[in-house]
């Protein structure tokens, strides 16, 4: 479920590299359709909000948000990854940490 406000106020757009992890964790069982996305900035926790689970079927896009004519990201994106699980905070400040000397962060 698309979220406009879900981060603002962030120096993403600075025209530099950043890391940018977004988590999404079902809350109960897997059958559940409920559950809490998380999204960091540079391995800081930046919001937290509930979401409805997408369709097994959803496309995933990487640069390019499907929405009237479409918004597509004008930069680099050097690193995607995409995991079975949510990282903990812990893991997302030391995946930062791993990366951030390559890409000058």
């Amino acid at each position: 479920n698309y979220n406009g406000s879900f981060v603002t106020g962030s120096n993403a757009w600075d025209g530099n590299y950043h890391q940018i992890v977004y988590t999404y964790q079902l809350i109960g069982s897997s059958s559940s359709t409920n559950g809490t996305g998380k999204i960091y900035l540079d391995g800081v926790l930046k919001n937290t909000g509930s979401f409805t689970k997408c369709n097994t079927g959803e496309q995933i896009r990487v640069g390019n948000e499907n929405e009237g004519s479409g918004y597509k990201f004008l930069g680099d994106i050097p690193r995607v990854c995409i995991y079975k699980r949510a990282f903990t905070a812990e893991e997302v400040l030391k995946d930062f940490n791993t990366h951030k000397k390559r890409f000058n962060i």
